[in-house]
Order: structure tokens, then sequence, then C-alpha cells
């Protein structure tokens, strides 16, 4: 059985300005690497209408954006379920996801 990146007394807060700007860090390459995969997908399609058909970030919805996080998690060897249990218990981990995520889709 793998090893839990975290201790769970670890997931509800950050406790030094250094982890909030190493999780900011652990987000931006997220979205760069999803950006990446879709970068890939576009590149990689067989026909000119498979989906994700020339879709760039910005012009795409959260769900379809799930689906290359996933893959970009996947791609760096992390957990998924890890990540996400982190975001969601982790009040200062889901707000930075959060603001970094609505700028990177402005």
């Amino acid at each position: 059985m793998k090893k839990p990146l975290f201790k769970s007394d670890q997931l509800e807060h950050f406790n030094t300005d250094l982890e909030k700007k190493l999780w900011a860090m652990v987000v931006k390459l997220e979205i760069s690497l999803a950006k990446e995969c879709l970068d890939k997908a576009n590149r990689t399609r067989e026909e000119p209408t498979q989906w994700p058909a020339g879709m760039v970030w910005k012009g795409m919805v959260g769900s379809s954006h799930s689906i290359f996080f996933k893959r970009a998690r996947e791609l760096a060897g992390v957990d998924s379920e890890e990540y996400l249990d982190l975001v969601r218990n982790n009040a200062d981990a889901g707000e930075i996801a959060s603001d970094i995520y609505e700028e990177s889709i402005k």
C-alpha cells in the first residue's frame, strides 16, 4: 500500500507562508502540465473534428479542464484522490487553487 504524502492532521491548514507558496507553485505546475496535455491532444488527434478539436484552455469549461488536470497528475505520478482530498479538506489549499485556476481561464 502506498504511503500518503500527508498525515490527516496536516490537511486542515497550511502552517507557514512557505507552505502556501509551495502549494501555489504546485497548482501552477499542474495547470501548465494540463495545458501541455491539451496541446498534445490537439496535435495528435486523428480527425479535425475529434475532441478536443482545437479547443484552447480559456475556451473550455471546468469539466473539460478536469480531464486534463487528471492527465497532468497521472503524468506527474501524483495520486489524484490524495491531491483532491487535500484541496477539499484544506481551506487554504482550496482557496489558493481556486484563485490560480480562475486566473488561468481569464
